[in-house]
């Protein structure tokens, strides 16, 4: 099992408090989860179960983002940052 962790930020690269991060994609079926991103931007998201690529995606007061970030077989936890824009990801 292994471990997203992330920061929010927005288009400045400022952190964004309270962006909601979720899944939009995975190598294998996964709960519906979603958390709000810290006073700091950050977030953790423990529920990954396999190896492969995880798309996820954040908004905030209007504003979205989207990364993609790949667990492999070496990696217990891995880092990404979701910035935020006026556009869909």
């Amino acid at each position: 099992m292994g471990i997203i962790r992330g920061r929010v930020i927005d288009a400045d690269g400022r952190p964004v408090e309270g962006a909601a991060v979720y899944f939009l994609g995975a190598p294998a079926s996964l709960p519906d989860i979603a958390l709000l991103s810290g006073a700091d931007g950050t977030f953790v998201l423990n529920a990954v179960t396999g190896l492969g690529t995880y798309r996820l995606g954040a908004s905030a007061a209007g504003l979205r983002g989207a990364a993609e970030v790949s667990i492999g077989a070496e990696d217990a936890t891995v880092d990404v940052q979701i910035s935020l824009g006026a556009g869909s990801p």
